[in-house]
C-alpha cells in the first residue's frame, strides 16, 4: 500500500493528496475490506503518476505513567478497536534506553492534571517499593505492563533517553497534557508555554484551520474543520517558528500577524491571494465534517469559533497552535494541544493520529530556521 503525495483525477473521481493506493486488489476482497473498515474504495485502471509514500506501519510504543493512567487506557482501547499493534511502555523502558532500536514512534497519551514534576519523578521514592505485578490475590494486576516498583519515575536519565530517541530519528506523538513532557523540559525547545489570563475552555467543539494544509497529519481533512478541546495546555512560538504550526485554533490570524497585514497594506505591498476553502477537494473531507466546518447551515458565521459548548475569553486562543510539528535532531515531535483520542468519543479526530503513524517517516521537509 502507498499514498499519493498530490491530488489526481481518474475517470469522474478526484482523489486528494494522501489517498491510499491498494494495488492488485480484486473487486470481491475490495468490497469486503470497504465494508469491514468503512472505507470508500474506487477502482482505477492505471496508477497515477507522481510521488508516492509507502504506508509502512511503524513500531509503536504507548507510554504511560504510574501517576495517571486513565487517558492512556482510552488510547489503548482506541488502538485495539482499530487493530493498531503497539507495545505498552513505562518509566523502566525509558531508563533502560535503546528506544530507537525497538520503536519508530512513541505515543504519549494525555496525562491529565499531572504536573511536570510528577511526570518526571512520579511517586515519591520514600513510599517504595510499590510493586504492580500479577499475584494470586490480584490476578488482573500487571496487565498490560508491570513493574516491581512504581516509585521514582523515569527521572532525568529517562528524559535523556526520550530525547535521544527523537534525535536518532524517532517520532514522538504527544497528546494534550503530555506535551508538557516535551515543551517544558526543552526537548521541543521552540514551544513556549502560554498561560492565558481570562480563557475558560471546558470541553467544547471548536473550529480550527490548517496553517499547513498539505501536511500529512491533515490528509483527508478540509482546510477548515473542527476538533474537541478541553482545558489543555497552550504554547506560543516566535514568529520565526510559525511554520511549526500545522493547525491553529479559529480562523483568525494572531495579533502580530494582523498588524503585519495592516502595515503591508499601508506600504502598498501586494499580498498573495488567500487560498479559498473550496481549493480543498470535497472528497478529502471526513463524512461528518460537512455540517460543522462553517460552510453549511443557514446564517452560520464561518469565522465562529465555538460550535458546541462554551468558551470564555476566546480571543486569547484564536490563532494559537493546535498541532505543532517540531524537528528535533533527525526526528520529530508532533504536539497536539488537544486530545484527539478523548475517551473514544471524538472519532472525527482519530484520523489525525492514524496519519501521524502512517506518515511517520514521510512528514515532509522540516521548516527552515
Amino acid at each position: 500500500a502507498s499514498a499519493v503525495a498530490s491530488s489526481f483525477s481518474a475517470a469522474a473521481d478526484t482523489f486528494p493528496a494522501g489517498s491510499a493506493l491498494l494495488e492488485g486488489l480484486d473487486p470481491t476482497p475490495a468490497k469486503e475490506l470497504a465494508a469491514r473498515f468503512g472505507l470508500e474504495l474506487r477502482g482505477i485502471r492505471a496508477l497515477p503518476e507522481g510521488k508516492r509514500h509507502a504506508l509502512d506501519l511503524p513500531r509503536v510504543a504507548l507510554y504511560h505513567t504510574w501517576v495517571y493512567t486513565q487517558d492512556e487506557g482510552w488510547a489503548r482501547f482506541t488502538f485495539e478497536q482499530a487493530g493498531v499493534p503497539y507495545t505498552s511502555i513505562h518509566k523502566d523502558d525509558l531508563r533502560g534506553g535503546g528506544l530507537r532500536r525497538r520503536f519508530d514512534v512513541v505515543v504519549v497519551p494525555s496525562t491529565g492534571g499531572a504536573s511536570l514534576e510528577s511526570l518526571i519523578h512520579e511517586h515519591d521514592r520514600r513510599f517504595g517499593p510499590m510493586p504492580f505485578t500479577k499475584t494470586a490475590a490480584y490476578p488482573s494486576h500487571g496487565t498490560p505492563s508491570s513493574t516491581p516498583d512504581m516509585t521514582g519515575g523515569p527521572g532525568f536519565e529517562g528524559l535523556a533517553e526520550l530525547q535521544r530517541f527523537v534525535e536518532e530519528g524517532g517520532v514522538i506523538v504527544a497528546l494534550e497534557a503530555a506535551t508538557r513532557l516535551l515543551a517544558e523540559t526543552g526537548i521541543a525547545r521552540p514551544l513556549d508555554p502560554l498561560t492565558p489570563r481570562n480563557l475558560f475552555h471546558p470541553g467544547s467543539v471548536v473550529r480550527v484551520k490548517a496553517r499547513r494544509p498539505d501536511h500529512p497529519i491533515l490528509f483527508g481533512y478540509p482546510e477548515v474543520t473542527h476538533v474537541f478541546r478541553g482545558a489543555g495546555p497552550l504554547y506560543q512560538v516566535a514568529k520565526r517558528h510559525r511554520d511549526l504550526i500545522v493547525l491553529q485554533y479559529g480562523t483568525k490570524k494572531l495579533r502580530d500577524e494582523e498588524e503585519d497585514t495592516v502595515r503591508t497594506a499601508m506600504l502598498g505591498i501586494p499580498e498573495p491571494p488567500p487560498v479559498p476553502a473550496e481549493a480543498t477537494p470535497a472528497a478529502a473531507a471526513p463524512r461528518d465534517s460537512a455540517a460543522a466546518d462553517g460552510r453549511a447551515g443557514p446564517g452560520r458565521d464561518p469565522s465562529e469559533y465555538v460550535l458546541s459548548g462554551m468558551v470564555r475569553g476566546q480571543d486569547e486562543i484564536l490563532g494559537q497552535g493546535a498541532i505543532f510539528d517540531v524537528p528535533v535532531g533527525r526526528g520529530r515531535v508532533l504536539a497536539f494541544t488537544f486530545n484527539p483520542l478523548h475517551r473514544f468519543l471524538n472519532h472525527h479526530e482519530f484520523a489525525m493520529v492514524w496519519n501521524a503513524l502512517l506518515f511517520w517517516n514521510d512528514l515532509g521537509e522540516a521548516p527552515p530556521e
